[in-house]
C-alpha cells in the first residue's frame, strides 16, 4: 500500500506576517509609491490589485491566474510599460518571500510523515510560481528536492474543484493507498479531499483567535499597521504553541496579544526615551523589571542598540529603610501604605526592627499603659521616637544605607554613566526612598524613572525626573484600578528584596524567597517565554525608529482595556488562578477575583470597605458572580453622563 500525505501550502505549512493574506498589497501599494510606479493611495492599489486578480480568472473560466496575467490587468490600469510592470511584480515576490514564515507544528508534522509515508505533497490553489514557492518552502526546513509541489496556476487544477487530487490518484495507477492530507481550508482541505477517499485534518492554529479578533476590530489605528501587529502576534502564539510544555494555563493567547504586545511596546517606548535623553544604562528593577529586562534584551538585539540593560535588585522594603534620615513621619507615607492599612508589627517591620524587637517595643508600650490592640498611629509614632527605639532605627537604617550604597557601586551605579531606573508604577515611592538614600550618601544622582504609568498623587515628588507611558501617550494620570493586573504581567520568578548581604567578595540581595512557587506553579515561566515571543516577532515588524510608534503604542493600550472591560470567562478563569502579595511583606496572598459566592462579589461590587485592593470587578461579571454587578455598571454609566 502507497502512503502518501500532503499539505496545504498557504495559511497551512506557510503564514504571513500579516491578519490577512491580501494586506500584502496595502504595504506594496506603500512601495510602489514611494518608487513612483502609483501616485494613488496604497488603498487604492489594495482594492485594484484585487480586482485585477478576479479579473484575470474570469477570463480563465474560473482557474487560477498566474501573477504574469494579473499584472498583466495592473499594467493596463496604471499605464506601466512592461520594464515597470516587471519591476512592480517583483516587489510583490520580494514581499511574499520576506513575509511568509514557516509554521512549527507543521514542520514537525512533515519530519514525522518522512518516517511514516512513501510520498510527501505540498498543494497549493495560488497565483505565485513553484519555483518561488519551493525556495520559501525549502528555506523553511519544510521541503525536500523529491517532495511533489503542485501549483494550480501552473498545473491547471485546483484543490478546490478536486481536479488536483483527483489528478494525483490517477498517476498511482489504482494501487491502494493510505493518505493523509491537512490544510486550514474547510472545503478545499477537508470536504473535498474525503470525497476522493483521503484521510483530511483541518489545520486552524493560523486562523485568528478570539481575542486577536477583538483587537482587530479596534478602529482607531491603521489598517496596515493592525494588520502587522496581528500578524506579529499571530507568529509568536504559533511558535509558542509549538514550544509550550503547557497548553491550557497560563492563557497563551492574552500572554502573547494582551500582556506582550503591551509589554513590547511599553519597552520599545523607553528605549526610546533613552535614546532621545542620551541614557547610556537602564536599571530594571526587580521584581515587575524580570521581564522587562528580558524583553529589553530581545529588543537590544533585533534593533542592534547600544545601550546597557541591567536588572537591579530592589524593593521597597529594601529601599525604604536606608531613606531614613530622621524620625520626621511627614515624608514616610509608605509606612501606612497597603490596604487594609498596616498593623503597627508590620509598621515596626517596615522600620527595620525584627520580631525580637518588636516584642520588646510592645512590652514597654505596655509598660507606658499603652494597649497594643488599640493603639492608635499617633501613640505609636510618639513610642517610636522615644529611647532606645528612634536611636536603634536609625542606626539600622544606617547600616542598610551602607550595604546598598555598597551593592549599588558594585552594579556600576556611580561611575558616571548617565542611567535611568525602570519599573511598572505608580507613586512613584520607590524612587522617592531611592533618591533620598542617595542624597544621605552624599551621592550627586540625578535619577532619572521610566513606569507603565503613574496614577493620581505621584506628583507630589516634583523633584524627580519621572515618566509615565501611559501618562506620557494620553496626557492623563492611570487608572488605579487596571493597576494590578499589569503587575500581574510582570510577575518575576523569585521573591521580594528585603536587603543585601557580601557573600564571596559580591554583594547579593536577600531575597524572602528564592522561587516564587505560586506563580511558577500557575505557568509563569510559560508566560514569560509567550511575553519574549511576542516582543521578538513585534520587533522584526517594526524598525526601531518607526514614524509611527505612538499608533502602535496606542492600539496596545486599546487592546489592554478591551480585554480588562471585557475579559472572556476563560481568560478571568485563568488569571484568577495566579494569586499574588498585594503588601510589601509578602504577608498573604490572594486572586484578583476571589472565590465569592453571589452575595461576596455584590457586597464587594457596590460596598467600597469589603472590596480587596485591586478586585477586578469586570472579571467577576464575566464568570457571572453576582446577578447584579451588570446593574453596578449600569449605574455607573448613568452617573457619568449624569456628570
Amino acid at each position: 500500500m502507497l502512503r502518501i500525505a500532503s499539505f496545504d501550502v498557504f495559511d497551512t505549512a506557510l503564514v504571513r506576517n500579516y491578519a490577512a493574506p491580501q494586506d500584502l498589497f496595502l504595504e506594496l501599494g506603500e512601495e510602489l509609491r514611494n518608487y513612483h510606479l502609483i501616485q494613488k493611495e496604497p488603498s487604492y492599489f489594495f482594492s485594484s490589485r484585487i480586482c485585477a486578480e478576479t479579473r484575470a480568472r474570469r477570463k480563465l473560466s474560473h482557474q487560477e491566474a498566474t501573477l504574469q496575467q494579473i499584472y498583466d490587468e495592473l499594467q493596463t490600469e496604471f499605464s506601466w510599460t512592461d520594464d515597470r510592470m516587471i519591476q512592480a511584480m517583483r516587489m510583490e515576490i520580494h514581499l511574499e518571500e520576506n513575509c511568509l514564515a514557516g509554521v512549527p507544528a507543521i514542520r514537525e508534522k512533515v519530519l514525522r510523515a518522512r518516517n511514516q509515508f512513501d510520498r510527501i505533497y505540498f498543494l497549493s490553489d495560488m497565483y505565485l510560481p513553484s519555483e518561488i514557492i519551493r525556495r520559501i518552502l525549502k528555506r523553511e526546513l519544510l521541503c525536500l528536492p523529491e517532495d511533489r509541489l503542485l501549483v494550480s496556476c501552473e498545473c491547471g487544477l485546483s484543490k478546490h474543484t478536486g481536479s488536483m487530487f483527483e489528478m494525483l490518484i490517477q498517476d498511482i495507477n489504482g494501487q491502494p493507498f493510505e493518505w493523509h492530507h491537512i490544510g486550514d481550508n474547510p472545503h478545499s482541505d477537508y470536504r473535498v479531499p474525503r470525497k476522493f477517499g483521503i484521510q483530511a485534518t483541518l489545520f486552524e492554529d493560523a486562523r485568528l483567535r478570539p481575542r486577536e479578533n477583538f483587537l482587530r476590530k479596534i478602529s482607531n489605528s491603521k489598517p496596515l499597521l493592525k494588520s502587522k501587529v496581528l500578524g506579529a502576534l499571530r507568529q509568536s502564539r504559533l511558535h509558542a504553541s509549538a514550544d509550550s510544555k503547557n497548553q491550557t494555563r497560563p492563557p497563551i493567547e492574552s500572554s502573547i496579544n494582551v500582556a506582550g504586545f503591551l509589554i513590547f511596546v511599553y519597552v520599545w517606548w523607553i528605549l526610546f526615551c533613552a535614546e532621545e535623553q542620551q541614557i547610556k544604562r537602564l536599571y530594571f528593577v526587580s521584581r515587575d523589571g524580570q521581564i522587562l529586562s528580558r524583553v529589553a534584551g530581545v529588543l537590544k538585539e533585533s534593533w542592534n542598540l547600544e545601550v546597557d540593560i541591567r536588572y537591579l535588585y530592589g524593593s521597597r522594603q529594601a529601599w525604604h529603610a536606608p531613606g531614613i534620615t530622621d524620625l520626621n513621619f511627614s515624608r514616610l507615607s509608605w509606612l501606612f501604605a497597603g490596604k487594609p492599612s498596616p498593623s503597627p508589627a508590620k509598621i515596626l517591620q517596615r522600620l527595620g526592627l525584627n520580631r525580637s524587637e518588636a516584642s520588646s517595643f510592645f512590652d514597654f508600650a505596655r509598660s507606658k499603659g499603652v494597649s497594643i490592640e488599640k493603639i492608635g498611629r499617633d501613640d505609636l509614632l510618639n513610642i517610636i521616637k522615644t529611647d532606645p527605639w528612634g536611636p536603634s532605627i536609625l542606626k539600622h537604617a544606617t547600616i542598610k544605607r551602607t550595604e546598598l550604597e555598597s551593592y549599588l557601586s558594585q552594579e556600576l551605579f556611580f561611575d558616571g554613566t548617565k542611567s535611568a531606573i525602570v519599573d511598572v508604577g505608580w507613586h512613584g515611592n520607590l524612587q522617592a526612598s531611592l533618591s533620598r538614600s542617595l542624597n544621605a550618601m552624599g551621592k550627586d544622582v540625578n535619577l532619572i524613572g521610566f513606569y507603565f504609568g503613574l496614577v493620581q498623587g505621584a506628583s507630589t515628588h516634583l523633584n524627580l525626573d519621572m515618566f509615565g507611558f501611559y501618562n506620557n501617550l494620553f496626557g492623563r494620570i492611570f487608572p488605579n484600578e487596571a493597576s494590578y493586573i499589569i503587575e500581574l504581567f510582570l510577575a518575576a520568578d523569585h521573591g521580594t528584596v528585603t536587603g543585601y548581604q557580601q557573600s564571596m567578595n559580591l554583594w547579593q540581595p536577600i531575597l524572602k524567597s528564592s522561587r516564587n512557587d505560586l506563580a511558577l506553579e500557575w505557568g509563569l515561566e510559560e508566560h514569560q517565554q509567550s511575553v519574549a515571543l511576542a516582543a521578538s516577532h513585534c520587533a522584526k515588524a517594526f524598525p526601531f525608529h518607526y514614524p509611527q510608534m505612538r499608533d502602535v503604542a496606542t492600539l496596545a493600550w486599546d487592546n489592554f482595556f478591551q480585554f480588562f472591560n471585557h475579559p472572556t470567562r476563560e481568560e478571568v478563569e485563568s488569571w484568577r488562578g495566579f494569586h499574588f502579595a498585594s503588601d510589601q511583606e509578602e504577608a498573604s496572598v490572594r486572586s484578583l477575583v476571589p472565590k465569592f459566592d453571589w452575595w461576596e462579589a455584590t457586597r464587594a461590587t457596590f460596598v467600597n470597605r469589603h472590596r480587596p485592593e485591586g478586585y477586578w470587578i469586570q472579571g467577576a461579571k464575566a464568570i457571572k458572580q453576582s446577578p447584579f454587578i451588570g446593574l453596578y455598571y449600569f449605574l455607573k454609566r448613568g452617573l457619568a453622563i449624569f456628570k
